[in-house]
């Protein structure tokens, strides 16, 4: 925002305040609109490669697929790629996503709007995607500016979830519907059911049973958001196959939000796992069928395994990670027991699953099942993608890479096991559970610093494993490469002083990465991928073009924070941003608002452009306030030393660090007024919000908790238990000490000191916490105010709510702050 700083005791009214809001949002859509996302290579032939990806067509927030020719034969560094339109989004259906399909974008943070997703088939060149509560199948021909004609696949079911392409046979698209899987023939249109674990009646307490599609608990805490999985490739039998995810959450506990509507208020019903209840129980299910000479589905069978789950892995919770073996002779899948310390990675043979019809009721054939690999952790083990696993041979060699904290830091490990004996032995009888033999263990990477699972890629000919990670410095995102040749061996392959995101081909030919820092707004790069062996100095990147130019905001933008370090009295390096007022007066003393987060899993400070806590604050810092945000211990991405402090701790450590850090920068910046220090957050940023006013009253004037957790008993079982430890009386005083509720009597007795915002259909974080929050103040006499949002969930989906919001923030800030 431009202009000079409004003086301190000029309050804005509620209009002005409203109008600030809408310019400054107008500001940020306009600098971080347009950006590549999802990017996907394919070669059209020797002299062409077309690049697919998601952005907008406008400064909207509807997404649809462009693409980009990159021709072999121009020069590198050949500047700029032509943007092309390959599906106008606007000529595309505008009805209204199912609920399921909502609640998913919930889950994966999706606030756009528009193509979200897609799936491309390379044998056929075919697109396939959801949007505007519909599914859509389209291919391109490949010629220049030339456009894609989405076709809507007609469907007796009216909401469709998780659509995927079959990898053998393009024509076949399975999805999910209503708790079941179903499959079409995209050329005849003819759809069929192919499980029928769900009743259907629309009643939660009936329809218990659901195929295809994984649980709240599974989506929220452990980021698996699909149920069922294609074999990779079709055996000569003819046989199309999908292993499956049967849910069942007969005994998960039924929560009902109530919406404010009039004389009849509106309810929803959901199945939420509390702490210590019982959560949802998993199996696997194999599903197959064949296609007769009129393409029609036939000969559909389910099988099972003849000892169940429950049995076999006795100590499974959570089914965190399922999929094929390559060759597609074996599902793998990755286990977790309820208090989320022990992980086990399994292969089951495919022969292991019979119908249940030839199940005898005395097992002659024990399913075979290997535990390839365990991974323990006194506080929790981590759940993540970083997992390739090389195609399995006759004499049953299982080498695959992993990725473990066992040293304090996510790094790379490479394991080669082998079937040790022909049968386990449990409470006395053959169970089918076999062992292997440790062939083989090579760490690859090593270091002060973490691997992350986004773009993880093996180039196997070559023995080449490229990851990110953030090793050069906590605050950047980088590409690097290791070999199998050289373990301990890494090169960074992007640009230095920037955080990356980035895409890698199938054929490791070609990278995309989009990238920022705190100066520079995001663009991304198209790189060759030059491999001479399979050394890691054999591995050069080639830049080819710009799909995005590098670009710097105008003189007007002055919304740059800065980045610096601390080390607080544990020893642990902080790091933080301050973004000051704009036009400020050296030497003046400007109110501060704390922007916190400050739990597990989320890393609010980096080197890049629009940091996540920045967008909201636009307004602020035009208004006259300075930001701060604060990387707490706790915080993600800087090794689970750095984390555990947390754990069985939440709400202590974290304060201390932010007041910590906040009271030394305050020493150094003279643009800080400690007398009017205000901390705000949304989530885990609530909740650290109302815990930094209750315990640090004299700090912190003023608290904006946005959908705040209150007390951990009201929370889900997957996050709260791997935090908090399961809920016993060994437990009983760390989740009382880490409640909200038990420092009701400790808020100020000031009125304007604090602000409390929920949205009512909050699924994640019930409206419940604040309502408990709410009445422990009234018993407890405190003052406080409270703004509710009826039809808001999590993320506030509407713009006019996202809106009111701000302005309130602002209003109250500006009345009390």
């Amino acid at each position: 925002m431009t202009g000079t700083l409004d003086k301190m005791n000029d309050k804005k009214t509620w209009t002005e305040l409203k109008k600030l809001v809408k310019d400054s949002k107008k500001q940020i859509a306009a600098l971080s609109a347009r950006v590549p996302a999802n990017v996907t290579f394919r070669k059209i032939d020797d002299n062409k490669i077309r690049i697919y990806f998601l952005s907008s067509q406008s400064n909207g927030r509807e997404s649809t697929i462009f693409y980009a020719d990159l021709l072999q034969n121009t020069l590198h560094s050949s500047g700029k790629l032509q943007w092309n339109l390959l599906i106008d989004f606007h000529q595309l259906s505008n009805s209204k996503a199912g609920k399921e399909e909502q609640l998913q974008w919930e889950r994966k943070r999706i606030l756009h709007t528009g193509i979200i997703f897609y799936d491309f088939n390379e044998l056929s060149n075919r697109f396939l995607f959801p949007a505007g509560g519909t599914i859509y199948a389209c291919e391109d021909s490949a010629e220049v500016g030339s456009y894609a004609i989405p076709a809507e696949i007609p469907s007796q079911n009216m909401h469709r979830i998780n659509c995927t392409i079959s990898p053998s046979n393009p024509n076949l698209m399975a999805y999910v519907s209503r708790g079941d899987i179903w499959v079409t023939h995209l050329l005849t249109g003819a759809e069929y059911r192919l499980t029928h674990s769900n009743q259907q009646t629309g009643d939660i307490r009936q329809d218990t049973l659901s195929s295809g599609f994984p649980s709240y608990v599974m989506q929220e805490e452990f980021s698996r958001y699909e149920g069922f999985w294609w074999q990779p490739k079709q055996d000569t039998d003819g046989i199309y196959r999908i292993v499956y995810e049967e849910t069942d959450e007969s005994l998960v506990d039924i929560i009902t939000l109530v919406a404010p509507g009039g004389r009849n208020c509106e309810t929803e019903q959901s199945r939420f796992p509390g702490v210590g209840t019982a959560n949802a129980k998993s199996r696997l299910r194999l599903l197959s069928f064949q296609l007769n000479d009129n393409y029609e589905i036939c000969s559909i069978v389910i099988s099972d395994l003849a000892q169940s789950f429950d049995v076999l892995f006795p100590n499974m919770e959570y089914l965190v990670r399922v999929g094929w073996t390559p060759e597609g002779k074996y599902i793998y899948s990755i286990l977790l027991d309820r208090s989320q310390k022990r992980a086990d990675l399994v292969a089951i043979a495919l022969e292991s699953f019979c119908s249940s019809e030839t199940i005898p009721e005395v097992y002659v054939s024990m399913p075979t099942a290997y535990i390839l690999h365990t991974l323990t952790h006194k506080y929790w083990v981590s759940i993540h993608d970083c997992l390739y696993l090389w195609p399995v041979d006759d004499s049953k060699n299982f080498r695959f890479i992993w990725a473990s904290q066992d040293l304090g830091y996510r790094h790379l490990f490479y394991v080669h096991t082998r079937p040790e004996k022909m049968g386990g032995i449990s409470n006395g009888c053959d169970t089918g559970l076999r062992c292997t033999k440790l062939h083989e263990f090579v760490q690859l990477t090593n270091g002060e610093w973490e691997v992350k699972d986004h773009a993880f890629h093996v180039y196997s000919e070559k023995g080449l494993v490229f990851f990110s990670a953030n090793k050069d410095t906590p605050l950047e995102q980088h590409y690097y490469v290791t070999s199998l040749s050289e373990p301990g061996s890494v090169k960074r392959l992007t640009k230095a002083g920037y955080s990356h995101t980035t895409y890698i081909s199938k054929d490791t030919r070609y990278l995309a990465t989009v990238f920022s820092n705190t100066q520079s707004m995001p663009a991304c790069e198209i790189f060759d991928i030059v491999i001479d062996g399979n050394l890691v100095e054999n591995v050069r990147v080639v830049s080819r073009a710009y799909l995005l130019e590098p670009s710097v905001p105008d003189s007007g933008f002055s919304m740059t924070p800065e980045i610096f370090s601390c080390q607080i009295k544990s020893g642990e390096t902080i790091y933080g941003a301050i973004i000051r007022p704009t036009g400020r007066i050296p030497g003046k003393k400007y109110p501060t608002l704390v922007s916190v987060y400050g739990g597990p899993e989320v890393q609010l400070v980096t080197n890049s452009f629009m940091c996540k806590w920045q967008p909201r604050m636009n307004a602020l810092v035009a208004c006259g306030y300075n930001v701060v945000a604060i990387d707490s211990r706790g915080s993600a991405n800087r090794g689970i030393d750095f984390e555990a402090p947390i754990y069985q701790r939440m709400g202590s450590v974290e304060i201390q660090d932010q007041v910590e850090v906040l009271e030394w920068l305050a020493s150094r910046e003279d643009c800080i007024d400690m007398t009017r220090v205000g901390i705000y957050g949304w989530s885990y940023g609530g909740y650290l919000s109302l815990m930094g006013l209750a315990q640090a009253p004299q700090i912190f004037k003023v608290a904006i908790a946005g959908a705040p957790v209150t007390d951990w008993l009201l929370y889900d079982t997957g996050y709260t238990e791997r935090y908090m430890g399961l809920h016993t009386t060994e437990t009983m005083t760390a989740y009382h000490r880490s409640s909200v509720l038990s420092f009701a009597d400790r808020f100020p007795d000031e009125e304007g000191r604090l602000l409390i915002v929920h949205g009512m259909i909050d699924e994640n974080v019930h409206f419940a916490n604040t309502a408990k929050l709410v009445e422990a103040l009234v018993k407890a006499g405190k003052p406080h105010q409270l703004q509710i949002y009826p039809k808001e969930r999590h993320s506030m989906r509407h713009l006019e709510s996202g809106d009111h919001f701000e302005t309130l923030m602002l209003n109250f800030l500006h009345k009390n702050l």
